[in-house]
C-alpha cells in the first residue's frame, strides 16, 4: 500500500468534523487538519495565513504561495497534512 503524506476531510456542517480534526491532531502524528477556502478569494486566505503577497506575482504565484503556507502549517510537526473543507 502506497504511503500518504495528506488528508482531506469533506464535511458540512454539524457533522462532528471539529471533534475528529481535535482528535486527529491529539495524536501528534496526523497535522493539525482545519478549515480554509471557504470564500473564493486569495486576498482573504493570504490575509488568514499572515502572508504579503506581491502585487507583482501573477495569480498561479500567489495560490502556489498561499498552498504552500497552509501545507506547513497543518502539517504542525508532523509529516502528515490534513485539511477539512
Amino acid at each position: 500500500m502506497p504511503k500518504f503524506d495528506s488528508y482531506v476531510i469533506c464535511t458540512s456542517p454539524r457533522s462532528g468534523s471539529t471533534l475528529l480534526c481535535k482528535l486527529l491532531a491529539a495524536t501528534g502524528i496526523s497535522g493539525k487538519p482545519e478549515s480554509y477556502f471557504h470564500t473564493p478569494s486569495a486576498d482573504d486566505w493570504a490575509k488568514t495565513l499572515d502572508l504579503a503577497l506581491t502585487d507583482a506575482a501573477s495569480e498561479q504565484e500567489a495560490l502556489a504561495e498561499i498552498f504552500e503556507a497552509v501545507r506547513a502549517k497543518e502539517r504542525g510537526n508532523t509529516s502528515i497534512f490534513g485539511l477539512r473543507l
